[in-house]
């Protein structure tokens, strides 16, 4: 096998792993990193060129270097670019992870800023409105209290609230709170504000 045709497979072994790294850390992984689809699109799109060119093109001079050092010509012996490639699959495994944690922070920073988070002074769980909701103080007391109102005094909804609230696991009531509070957020008018 010459050197090119060693470069050309070493390649290929580079997008396979940075590819298997991006299946690995996106489903694989113990804490699994999700990303939206587009991030997905640029990361296979791009992160393919770029492993390969940053990757393998600088493993290949690397090799180069080795080769014409040891043996006085670039291209005297493939068995530098032979570890070279099979290093390379190694080495695009894990910016593949680092790439995927780089557009979930970018995707969380741009969801918060497009959603204002609101506490009420009642126990109830923190909440955000449409993208360009922005209420006043008095239409958020009135809300808070019109929803606060929808939970029975002393009621199992007013106790998960509360534990929500503190952060405490609300055990199974919390999915049924989770429907109770969606229709009292409805009816209070959440989706005006």
């Amino acid at each position: 096998m010459t050197v090119d045709q060693i470069n050309g497979k070493a390649s290929g072994m580079v997008i396979f792993g940075w590819f298997v790294g991006l299946a690995y850390y996106n489903w694989f992984s113990r804490s699994p990193i999700s990303v939206p689809i587009w991030a997905h699109i640029v990361l296979i799109v791009v992160g393919m060129f770029a492993a390969s060119i940053i990757i393998g093109g600088g493993l290949a001079l690397i090799a180069a270097g080795i080769t014409k050092a040891v043996t006085g010509s670039a291209q005297g012996s493939p068995h530098a670019f032979s570890w070279a490639a099979f290093i390379g699959l190694i080495l695009a495994f894990f910016p593949a992870g680092y790439a995927l944690e780089m557009f979930k922070s970018y995707t969380v920073q741009t969801a918060a800023a497009d959603h204002l988070s609101f506490t009420c002074k009642q126990p109830l769980p923190e909440f955000t409105l449409g993208e360009k909701s922005n209420p006043t103080s008095d239409q958020l007391t009135h809300f808070c209290d019109c929803v606060w109102s929808k939970f029975p005094d002393g009621g199992w909804e007013q106790e998960t609230s509360k534990k929500i609230r503190a952060g405490e696991d609300p055990g199974w009531r919390g999915r049924a709170f989770n429907q109770r509070f969606s229709t009292a957020f409805e009816d209070c008018g959440a989706y005006s504000l």
